[in-house]
């Protein structure tokens, strides 16, 4: 499930207050391994101020994420998954593209879309959506 939440958060003391779309998963460990390691993802250090649940906070570009495990009786794998939209660069999206299609399951091809904005997708170690798309 993605939403927006307001999550606080005081990496190297100062206080801040950021949306972040959150991912509800079965593996918090595995999938913050695989945003960073795979996708390019940093970790933001959670601080004492953060509601308490969040396993990670990740941040790309301008894309936010919050990790939540779900809880150990509930499997999300049969839930619908939800899309995170990325936005790039048009001038990097055909690298990217060519980078990422090399290491992680494509979920849609390079492609145009209206307006001519370029875009693929991909899948995550959970099989939730990640749209790249770009932005002039």
């Amino acid at each position: 499930m993605t939403v927006m939440k307001k999550i606080n958060n005081t990496p190297k003391g100062t206080a801040t207050s950021e949306e972040y779309k959150i991912l509800q998963v079965n593996s918090a460990i595995l999938t913050t391994r695989f945003y960073c390691d795979y996708l390019g993802f940093e970790s933001i250090p959670l601080s004492s101020n953060n509601d308490g649940n969040a396993f990670s906070l990740l941040e790309y570009a301008n894309t936010r994420i919050a990790i939540y495990p779900v809880k150990q009786d509930t499997d999300v794998s049969d839930h619908r998954k939800p899309e995170i939209k990325m936005y790039v660069a048009h001038e990097d999206i055909k690298t990217l593209y060519l980078n990422l299609s090399q290491k992680v399951r494509l979920y849609r091809k390079l492609h145009k879309e209206c307006e001519g904005c370029l875009t693929f997708s991909i899948l995550d170690c959970e099989n939730n959506v990640l749209k790249y798309t770009t932005w002039y």
